[in-house]
């Protein structure tokens, strides 16, 4: 609130901040994680280990660390439900207990260790994409410059309060919603699972070799190769683009906005289904697509209002590598491989804001 510069690691500072505020909108302030600021740090060295958690044959041995996290995480969930802080929680914790508890028949402990998953769902895509989303916009001065613009209207100004208007984003600003989703067109392709409904002969147009596809086997699909598909993408697929999506944004914002899984509609007019994968697709779609949509476009919408940001030493700030970033079959959006030092300061003239979503 000072104004002075910091540096701090931008990844870290981004998940700190963003898993903490989601976990309190949901949980209310008697969270496990207001209680015990560590266990956060818990939750990501379970979430960074998960696959050898689900594959190894002794755990509790071979990844000894990440066991012991999920432990205390699952023993605080359990203490949170016993000690019934649930209630001051939102609404949807508070139905989601009288569902499992009541109707369901579920002991406090067995409820707590079934909530203690729910927050792997609200984190572990919406963080790493933030990340990407506010990296992508500062790393181009003009697009920020730009994008800035954008946002300006969606704020209400009364002195030193300042409201942001997390609805308006999405029938206002084209360029930040262009944005958004190119970001995750490259960061996030969610890969898909499917059951073969009946024998289907499946042919490559280039080749002509043919594969047959058995009634009852299951295939899997990488989003990554559709979402770099140069045939609909163009020969920029393997590059970021902020302004790829704009013209469908342009066109849909008339007052409302625009299904995040929408699927990319080119220059030409002609509609590609399935082109676009972060959120699924057919009936397979993520239900909470919408919330995670506002969730990512509020933080980054206030992180883009509210500071300016440079590399370490002042230069201009690089976005890393997705290339060499983690990722993970069951989450959709990929992590930094490593931390980004940056130099973060309020923005001139938003020194002393007080802001609302």
């Amino acid at each position: 609130d000072t104004g002075d510069r910091n540096v701090l690691g931008l990844w870290s500072w981004i998940r700190e901040h963003l898993s903490q505020s989601a976990l309190q909108a949901f949980y209310g302030l008697d969270s496990p994680v207001t209680a015990d600021s560590a266990l956060m740090k818990d939750f990501w060295i379970w979430e960074e280990n998960i696959q050898v958690l689900m594959m190894s044959p002794a755990p509790s041995i071979l990844a000894r660390d990440a066991f012991l996290a999920r432990e205390r995480w699952l023993r605080a969930w359990e203490k949170y439900v016993q000690q019934g802080r649930y209630k001051g929680a939102s609404k949807f914790i508070q139905d989601r207990v009288a569902l499992h508890m009541k109707e369901f028949d579920l002991t406090e402990e067995a409820y707590g260790r079934v909530e203690s998953g729910t927050p792997h769902a609200l984190l572990v895509n919406m963080v790493p994409s933030s990340f990407w989303f506010i990296s992508y916009i500062f790393q181009d001065p003009t697009l920020l410059a730009e994008i800035r613009q954008e946002i300006d209207r969606c704020i209400a100004k009364n002195g030193s309060r300042y409201e942001l208007n997390v609805s308006k984003l999405r029938t206002s600003c084209p360029l930040f919603g262009s944005t958004f989703k190119e970001t995750l067109r490259i960061v996030a392709p969610l890969h898909t699972n499917r059951v073969i409904a009946e024998d289907t002969l499946v042919t490559h147009p280039g080749t002509g070799q043919t594969c047959l596809l058995k009634k009852g086997a299951t295939i899997q699909y990488a989003s990554t190769l559709i979402h770099k598909n140069e045939s609909v993408w163009g020969e920029d697929a393997n590059s970021f683009q902020a302004r790829r999506f704009l013209p469908m944004f342009e066109k849909s914002m008339e007052g409302r906005g625009m299904d995040p899984a929408t699927s990319y509609r080119d220059g030409g007019g002609r509609v590609h289904t399935g082109s676009f994968r972060s959120f699924g697709g057919g009936f397979n779609v993520c239900p909470g697509r919408h919330f995670a949509e506002a969730e990512v476009q509020g933080i980054a919408a206030l992180f883009c209002a509210a500071f300016d940001m440079h590399g370490k030493d002042g230069q201009a700030f690089a976005t890393p590598p997705v290339e060499k970033a983690n990722g993970f079959l069951f989450t959709a959006a990929v992590k930094p491989a490593h931390d980004v030092q940056v130099r973060l300061a309020r923005r001139k003239g938003y020194v002393g804001v007080q802001w609302q979503l």
